[in-house]
């Protein structure tokens, strides 16, 4: 933060991706796995007060946004690149919610009713809430909803009225996706064989889901066919460029955990990506909107899955041997 806000190195304010975003997704497989249960009580409290008087400063000192995300229009956003009053936002709910966490759950235990059902779909929930923000924006606003300036007395007044309209959409989407997430019974997979391949094409279905995911966060769903690219890390993407990746992630995912044939489709993918990546190094890839970086990225991923497939291959038969061999 301080070489891009301080010194005017934009640049450099890329690698927050990394370090930003990765610091709240290991905290949260510390808090499943039990590792943060000893921060409770007077600790779990002084834990949010570091991180509520860090935020403070960062947004009155230090000259950061007040809003947490982006605001079109604003001159610096939280968010792009992800900042230093992010952290101090994770700390500061991180123990909030450490210091709450006994009472809220004797209270999650005894609820009811809606309170019970909605503990079974967080996630969802959460996966959706913007797009609950999204569709009340664009069917309120047109209506006349006052658009008033954030943080303000009347936006504060306004925060009822608005959650009260955002309510019934998001119960609406997690109606409709939640059996995604509440499965009747858990998915047995003890008896799929080549286990080792079988996460070698689900890392390839990651990385393809993550590449569309990033890609339309950056492009939007407008103009598919665009032979000019938006940029992100150097990489040039379109729509049909990020749907090609989703595609092939949820594909991947879906024939990874059923006795389909999963390894020709791992192997498909990844020599596709191959081929997508040599045709636009040559100029021949406009329809995708590629650019040189994008081209070498996708040789680079198409090469590290086929051969991150034939080492897990070679490791199954290696494990599969030793037990036949066993007495």
């Amino acid at each position: 933060d301080i070489f891009v806000h301080g010194l005017g190195h934009d640049a450099v304010g890329v690698v927050n991706y990394a370090f930003v975003w990765l610091l709240p997704h290991q905290l949260g497989f510390f808090y499943a796995e039990g590792q943060l249960r000893q921060v409770a009580g007077s600790r779990a409290a002084a834990f949010a007060a570091v991180g509520l008087g860090g935020l403070v400063l960062a947004v009155t000192v230090g000259g950061y946004p007040v809003s947490m995300i982006g605001v079109p229009g604003a001159e610096r956003w939280n968010t792009d690149p992800p900042s230093l009053a992010l952290v101090a936002l994770t700390v500061w709910l991180l123990g909030l919610v450490l210091a709450a966490r006994p009472s809220i759950e004797v209270w999650a235990r005894r609820a009811t009713g809606l309170v019970g059902r909605l503990n079974r779909v967080p996630l969802t929930m959460y996966l959706w809430h913007i797009s609950a923000v999204g569709l009340a924006a664009a069917i309120a606003y047109p209506m006349g909803f006052p658009q008033v300036e954030t943080g303000s007395a009347r936006w504060w007044l306004l925060r009822p009225l608005w959650l009260a309209l955002l309510a019934p959409l998001l119960l609406l989407l997690v109606l409709a996706f939640r059996r995604f997430e509440v499965h009747p019974t858990p998915i047995d997979l003890s008896h799929l064989t080549r286990p080792r391949t079988r996460y070698a094409v689900v890392g390839l279905a990651v990385a393809s889901l993550a590449l569309g995911v990033l890609g339309f966060g950056v492009t939007g769903f407008d103009h598919p066919l665009t032979e000019q690219g938006e940029t992100v890390l150097s990489l040039s993407m379109n729509p049909l460029q990020n749907l090609l990746h989703l595609l092939a992630g949820l594909l991947l995912v879906q024939w990874a955990f059923t006795p389909s044939p999963f390894l020709p489709g791992g192997m498909a993918v990844a020599a596709l990506y191959l081929l997508l990546g040599f045709a636009g190094w040559s100029g021949g890839l406009a329809l995708f909107a590629m650019n040189a970086a994008s081209a070498r990225f996708h040789v680079a991923l198409g090469t590290l899955g086929l051969a991150g497939l034939a080492l897990a291959i070679a490791a199954d038969r290696r494990s599969t041997a030793r037990t036949a061999a066993r007495p």
